[in-house]
């Protein structure tokens, strides 16, 4: 299988399986939001948001980590996996008793405390899960990533409304997230054993000391992303009431689906980052991933904006309405997030993954303050404004540092007419939101866009030739020759 078809392949076949675990997280959110309304819905998203920080923290950057030596190598994937398995159970036991003994003191609800409890018991197999989509990736096999996530998915769902039907309540509902978080693991390394490779449990503390020195620059990198993900709903279920957070998060949730779609295309990418470093095609890689990545997330982000109000009231019903000016807010990191998603990726597989770490930190300590500041002053409106400010600064950094490494990205030259087509869909758009449903809105938004990109001349002959070559499952940036 040709380099673009491999890629197109396994990019829709992560996408399945993100839109799987997305859309099983979305339903289960809407269920919630349904039932019990906002304020369990805010239980509910900061426990999440702390299984993922601590996961994050256990996980400790192997997933990058793995990608890059295994795709280099991938007779040592025993070796690696066996090893990081138990670095990975043995942090995951560290975290959670931090993570215990802290809870009590953080100012939280009695029914939040009790949920970040229940919580922390999937921890080890949440972590294990992003760990063992790091070889489905590296062997360009995401096609079991879709089947795990299935998995997961099914099950989520299933013991989520039998809970409920049940008449347990939003913590006990939590206990779903652990079973699903077990029944993924458990699939992933079922599937790695009898499709891609033997396991030999064999583990030396030389290798993993080898290991641990190797990974550090990812390590930090993660646990920045887990701190970096949600911070303000920890902050606001600290200071303001859960029933705000449920607001916030109902937003944060459908600004959020859309992000998976430049995050599964850049994990697919990545290998190739890293196979094709210091080659001629690397920066053509480069540019036409930006470019593309700004072509989805630009009108996303616009139709976002334009139809956020029918959004809110088809998915979550009128009693939502604080969600709607936020939800307009948090769209502005859509385009933010998709570029970020390339230029860490492209400075990681050129050996800067300390570049990207420094950024990081000083966009934490940037939101987390000012984060702070404005969530006491503001609420939730202080929260969906410093999202969107600390994503353009780490992109701002990012773009920096890829500049003195010598790599001139022309963000401009890339995205303006995207972005003029982008206009054209939203004034197009507007006049008709009060004339027609959702469902009908949403294809007409992207049929302007089309036809807007058409119109500005957004794709080049060379973008329609390169997916004419993938059809014909040509090499992915040309010939041989190139």
């Amino acid at each position: 299988m040709s380099e673009a078809r491999a890629l197109l392949t396994n990019t829709a076949a992560l996408g399945i399986s993100k839109v799987i675990e997305r859309a099983s997280t979305v339903l289960l959110t809407i269920l919630v939001a349904r039932k019990f309304g906002a304020a369990a819905l805010g239980v509910y998203a900061a426990a999440m948001v702390v299984l993922n920080l601590v996961a994050l923290t256990a996980e400790m950057g192997s997933n990058a980590y793995l990608v890059r030596e295994i795709a280099r190598d991938k007779s040592q994937t025993s070796r690696y996996l066996t090893h990081i398995t138990v670095i990975v159970a043995t942090l995951s036991v560290l975290v959670m008793i931090i993570a215990f003994g802290m809870v009590n003191h953080l100012g939280y609800s009695p029914e939040l405390t009790r949920a970040i409890y229940m919580v922390l018991f999937a921890v080890f197999p949440a972590a294990m899960r992003v760990v063992l989509e790091a070889v489905f990736v590296a062997y360009q096999r995401v096609t079991f990533i879709a089947y795990c996530s299935a998995i997961g998915g099914v099950t989520l769902i299933a013991l989520s409304v039998v809970l409920m039907a049940l008449g347990y309540g939003i913590v006990t509902l939590i206990t779903a997230v652990g079973v699903e978080q077990i029944a993924i693991t458990v699939a992933s390394f079922l599937f790695i054993r009898g499709f891609l490779c033997p396991i030999h449990w064999e583990f030396q503390i030389s290798t993993a000391i080898r290991i641990l020195s190797e990974i550090k620059a990812f390590t930090g990198f993660s646990l920045l992303t887990g701190l970096l993900s949600r911070p303000e709903i920890l902050i606001l279920s600290a200071v303001r009431s859960v029933s705000e957070v449920g607001y916030y998060a109902a937003a944060l949730r459908v600004v959020d689906l859309w992000q998976l779609v430049p995050q599964t295309y850049m994990v697919n990418l990545y290998p190739l980052l890293a196979r094709f470093h210091g080659h001629i095609k690397f920066d053509l890689i480069r540019d036409k991933s930006i470019q593309y990545l700004v072509a989805f997330s630009l009108p996303v982000a616009a139709a976002t904006v334009v139809l956020a109000r029918p959004i809110v009231q088809v998915l979550y019903g009128t009693t939502f309405s604080p969600s709607i000016p936020l939800m307009r807010l948090l769209a502005a990191n859509i385009p933010l997030v998709s570029l970020w998603t390339a230029l860490w990726r492209i400075l990681a597989a050129r050996d800067a993954a300390g570049t990207v770490l420094q950024a990081q930190v000083l966009a934490m300590i940037v939101r987390l303050l000012a984060g702070t500041a404005l969530i006491i002053i503001w609420g939730t409106i202080g929260a969906a404004v410093i999202v969107p400010i600390a994503q353009f600064l780490v992109d701002g950094l990012l773009l920096a540092a890829a500049r003195r490494r010598g790599t001139e990205i022309r963000i401009v030259q890339l995205s303006w007419r995207f972005a003029l087509a982008t206009g054209l869909m939203s004034l197009s758009t507007v006049p008709l939101v009060p004339h027609f449903r959702l469902w009908l809105l949403i294809p007409l938004s992207g049929i302007v866009y089309i036809v807007a990109t058409i119109a500005v001349g957004a794709f080049s002959t060379e973008d329609l030739d390169l997916v004419r070559r993938m059809s014909r499952k040509e090499s992915l940036m040309g010939s041989s020759s190139a």
